[in-house]
């Protein structure tokens, strides 16, 4: 039972949950979503490429491709697909 004093009048709330369980489910919830956004990073991160040849044109006759799984664009200059991930590479400033 909690006490409650409103303008010097006492109160007792009961309550059939504990207070512990409260925080408890809170952040039990709070790590489940934190484990289900790390999971999906790593298996985004596992997941090999998967290039698929693209419509567009030559450039400088290098084959343009592109990775189904995370959506880059990379070419090859035999008209194979590229055989490293191009996800990690950063852009530089020129």
């Amino acid at each position: 039972m909690k006490r409650i004093k409103i303008d010097n009048n006492e109160y007792f709330l009961q309550s059939y949950i504990p207070d512990g369980i409260n925080l408890f489910v809170f952040l039990f919830v709070l790590a489940l979503i934190v484990i289900f956004i790390i999971l999906i990073t790593l298996v985004r991160r596992r997941t090999p490429c998967k290039w698929k040849k693209s419509k567009g044109t030559l450039l400088s006759g290098r084959s343009p491709w592109i990775c189904q799984t995370c959506k880059l664009e990379a070419y090859s200059n035999d008209r194979k697909p590229p055989k490293m991930c191009k996800r990690h590479l950063k852009p530089k400033v020129l």
